[in-house]
């Protein structure tokens, strides 16, 4: 995926959602990490266990093309799949958060 890949969006104020979901293909279960705005899909890609340095990847691109209009971003995971077992994950997920919220609230 490049900036280019991404759709424009028209607001000051977006906050993006990870979700994960998971996709029965050929009776193989799969992982998503889906990031959308507004209820409205932006980004999909399959994902194994911690994929948080993916995650902050394809955020660092969000930032590249929206900038300043990105507010916040949440997330709606459990974390098991995100962190996995490595214990720099949440402070490195963290770190990014505050890179685009500012003072991000713990």
């Amino acid at each position: 995926m490049t900036v280019q890949h991404l759709p424009d969006i028209e607001c000051n104020d977006i906050v993006f959602v990870l979700t994960e979901e998971i996709e029965v293909i050929r009776k193989l279960e799969s992982n998503f990490m889906v990031i959308s705005y507004n209820q409205e899909e932006i980004f999909r890609e399959e994902i194994s266990f911690e994929y948080f340095e993916r995650f902050i990847e394809v955020g660092n691109l969000l930032k590249e093309k929206y900038h300043n209009q990105i507010v916040d971003f949440k997330l709606e995971v459990n974390g098991y799949l995100l962190y996995g077992d490595s214990v720099k994950a949440f402070f490195y997920v963290e770190q990014f958060l505050r890179t685009v919220k500012g003072n991000r609230a713990s």
